[in-house]
């Protein structure tokens, strides 16, 4: 059995703007994990309200806990500072909603000791198994996921720390999501999967679809470039679950952004979009007056490149 000095280090970066709900039960399910050896970067990003505070009570009466302040900067800026301020050899990144189980830190590293090069907490694979591990290889792992609606994100993810240095640049959080994640995924051999039920005490709150994350048309973008540079055997794949994302978060905003569809001409299009098999009229689309509705808002234009982008496609599915 190992002495604590001899376990290797795990960071977990967490990041809080304005969480101060959220501070107390979160790193309260931290500090109580049974793997010893970590320490928490609790990034502060520039929070109005009693965050900070609370984040500094918790770094006074546990040393394990290393307050950040920053001004307001995003997601993805926070975590490329937590991630430039660890000491760790793994590095865990958690949404400030989180609630780890007791023992989480520990099977998440216990992946590791089968020679997984990642271990993550995922369901949507181990769904048709009657196990709650599983060693998989990583193109069995990504080809599963992307026949799933799961979020591609860093959160949950016990990841090696070199293999995070490469998206450090990363401006947005769907940028930084994509980049490390095929860094990672083109990195490793062996994925470690769990269940979440034996990871978070929160499960269903913790794994939202892709389809709830409004950003997501930013997200297929990068997930083009980056997934199929790193895997392009698997480009089709890769395709249909960026079309497939891309129509149905704009299915969504077509249902609550009604200054879209405000013009009479729109109404009709967008309607038939909102439906699975209707025929869409395409001349009536690249109508100049439609064209020039659409990219008077931010919406309108994520629709027409969608469309332009897609047509063909989209001619096809829509159709009786």
């Amino acid at each position: 059995m190992k002495n604590d000095n001899e376990l290797p280090l795990i960071s977990i970066i967490i990041v809080f703007n304005n969480h101060q709900s959220l501070v107390n039960r979160c790193l309260n399910s931290i500090v109580n994990q049974s793997y010893p050896k970590f320490e928490l970067l609790a990034i502060n990003d520039g929070s109005t309200d009693f965050t900070l505070n609370q984040l500094r009570q918790w770094g006074d009466e546990d040393d394990r806990i290393r307050v950040v302040s920053n001004l307001h900067t995003g997601l993805a800026a926070s975590r490329n500072l937590g991630l430039r301020l660890v000491k760790g050899k793994f590095v865990l990144f958690l949404h400030s909603d989180v609630l780890l189980k007791q023992d989480a830190l520990s099977l998440l590293l216990e992946g590791m000791s089968y020679g997984a090069d990642l271990t993550m907490s995922c369901s949507c694979i181990l769904k048709n198994s009657d196990q709650n591990r599983q060693l998989q290889y990583t193109e069995q792992v990504l080809q599963t996921l992307l026949c799933s609606d799961y979020l591609f994100s860093l959160n949950g993810i016990l990841f090696k720390r070199f293999i995070l240095l490469d998206g450090l640049e990363s401006e947005t959080w769907e940028e930084q999501n994509i980049k490390q994640l095929s860094e990672a995924f083109g990195l490793s051999t062996w994925i470690f999967l769990l269940s979440d039920d034996e990871i978070y005490q929160n499960p269903i709150e913790v794994n939202r679809t892709l389809y709830d994350e409004i950003n997501s048309l930013l997200l297929c973008d990068i997930m083009e470039k980056e997934f199929i540079q790193q895997f392009p055997e698997m480009k089709s794949l890769i395709y249909t679950k960026v079309f497939q994302i891309e129509l149905t978060v704009l299915r969504t905003i077509l249902g609550k952004e009604k200054s879209v569809l405000k013009k009479s001409k729109l109404k009709t299009i967008w309607a038939k979009l909102l439906k699975d098999k209707h025929e869409v009229d395409w001349q009536e689309i690249n109508d100049p007056e439609v064209i020039k509705s659409l990219k008077e808002t931010h919406w309108g234009r994520q629709i027409f490149l969608f469309l332009q982008k897609h047509q063909y496609k989209l001619q096809n599915s829509f159709k009786d």
